[in-house]
């Protein structure tokens, strides 16, 4: 592992048009081994899914080791950047090198998300916000906010 890595602060100011030699850049990496992306990405949406078999904690879980894993990829990135190869151990470097910060930062994140999502609530009201997250489940949202009226005619009492 390279030990001379050091932040630079303040954080150094590029060209806007700097941004889009982003993406073929990173399109060169993947190119080096897309095999081993392609397996990566498969692996982390099984174990996503597989987490979200535990209904609440699998999906926390998940949350509070996504930096943990990301720092696995920076690696592999950071690797293949410099000359070497996209091995899976590099994707273990975030639970074996720096696993507590990382974990920390997932737990900070974790809980920020509970508070916005708490305090959208408070603010828009239970009922809405759980028919705003259940858009997709076939729910019928706007009959929900009207408090389950229909849109058509009245009924005779």
């Amino acid at each position: 592992m390279d030990t001379n890595l050091s932040v630079v602060l303040p954080g150094r100011a590029v060209e806007a048009g700097r941004g889009w030699a982003w993406i073929p850049a990173g399109w060169a990496l993947f190119m080096r081994a897309p095999l081993m992306w392609v397996i990566t990405i498969v692996l982390l949406f099984v174990a996503a899914l597989a987490m979200s078999l535990l209904p609440i904690l699998g999906s926390l879980a998940f949350q509070v080791l996504m930096p943990v894993i990301s720092g696995g990829l920076f690696r592999a990135c950071y690797n293949l950047e410099h000359g070497g190869e996209f091995e899976l151990d590099s994707l273990l470097s975030g639970f074996k090198d720096g696993f507590g910060p990382l974990a920390l930062l997932g737990v900070l994140f974790t809980v920020a998300s509970i508070v916005i999502v708490l305090l959208m609530a408070g603010i828009m009201g239970f009922s809405v916000l759980g028919a705003l997250m259940s858009a997709g489940s076939g729910c019928r949202c706007a009959s929900a906010a009207r408090g389950g009226r229909s849109r058509g005619k009245a009924r005779a009492s």
